[in-house]
């Protein structure tokens, strides 16, 4: 869909640390954060998608920068653009234009590497990605060559790990069943993939699967959310879903770390709600997935079957539910 309504766009800015309570009623932890917290309007051009999928990563911190990206609608076109906030100086820096965008699927994934330099990918609706990489390390104003990979993509979720290999995962669409496929980029080498993670119940057809990505502590270990939704079968998504790898993608598993053969499929993923199979009216969207401080993975998720909607979040037990 290639329409060009706008949003303003604009972000909740803490441009000053956390401290320990000072003395005096109403001073501390919390009223710190609140007081020095900032409004800021980044564009009044956004695209009606312009921070949409919550898959997609869109800011970065690297030391006392703080990278952020969106999608904008100028003149009939969808750019991706990124601003730099200096938490030091407090000052943003100019807007900068990465690229163009096919339509309001295609906004921005960015992440970083050991060495700040930022990563982004952007473009697609059943399109190769386009990826870039910044010139300098923790700088946004300049970027390499546009490079193109993948085929039939939609919906991106970048991560970094940490021997600086990049990992992508996305929805690829096919003649037959549509897939969650990986692809992968390691230092100075190319974009290499894709390998199917998960097929859906139905034989062909329509599917989402909003796959999102978090690295684990070690630099390796890959937790993965999505939905299962596959218009063949159902006009809802019928589950929220969970992968684990513990070697950056190659492998994947179940949370007790029972493996699982690929491609995927919904009786052998692990269901955090839903079924493995449609049943009932139960329609789930898919937020996206965080590690505690334990390492333990959480999950965002709202249902759309109750009035008013819900939103939920479900993390692994010590069980392993």
């Amino acid at each position: 869909m290639r329409s060009l309504e706008r949003i303003v766009v604009v972000m909740v800015v803490v441009l000053a640390g956390v401290g320990e309570p000072s003395g005096g009623a109403g001073v501390g932890r919390r009223a710190s954060v609140m007081g020095s917290s900032a409004l800021r309007v980044l564009s009044e051009r956004g695209c009606g998608r312009a921070t949409a999928y919550s898959e997609f990563n869109k800011i970065v911190t690297i030391g006392e920068k703080t990278h952020v990206s969106w999608l904008d609608s100028e003149n009939g076109k969808f750019l991706v653009k990124i601003q730099t906030l200096d938490r030091g100086t407090r000052e943003w820096s100019a807007v900068y234009t990465v690229g163009e965008a096919y339509d309001n699927h295609g906004g921005p994934s960015l992440t970083c590497d050991g060495s700040g330099y930022l990563h982004i990918v952007y473009y697609p609706h059943h399109h190769p990605f386009r990826y870039r990489r910044s010139v300098r390390p923790n700088d946004a104003s300049q970027w390499t060559e546009e490079v193109q990979f993948g085929k039939k993509c939609t919906y991106s979720s970048l991560v970094c790990t940490a021997d600086d290999k990049l990992v992508l995962v996305c929805r690829e669409s096919r003649t037959r069943q549509w897939v969650l496929n990986l692809y992968e980029k390691s230092v100075n080498g190319v974009w290499k993939g894709p390998r199917t993670i998960l097929h859906g119940n139905a034989p062909s057809g329509y599917a989402r699967w909003q796959g999102a990505l978090v690295l684990g502590r070690d630099g390796k270990t890959l937790h993965m959310s999505f939905m299962l939704f596959e218009r063949a079968l159902t006009e809802v998504g019928y589950a929220v879903g969970y992968l684990r790898s513990p070697d950056a993608g190659k492998t994947w598993e179940l949370s007790d770390g029972e493996s699982v053969t690929l491609p995927a499929t919904p009786a052998t993923i692990e269901i955090v709600d839903g079924s493995a199979t449609v049943e009932g009216p139960t329609n789930f969207r898919p937020g996206n997935i965080a590690l505690d401080p334990e390492g333990v993975p959480w999950v965002l998720y709202s249902r759309m079957d109750r009035e008013p909607f819900e939103a939920w979040v479900a993390r692994l037990t010590a069980e392993g539910k």
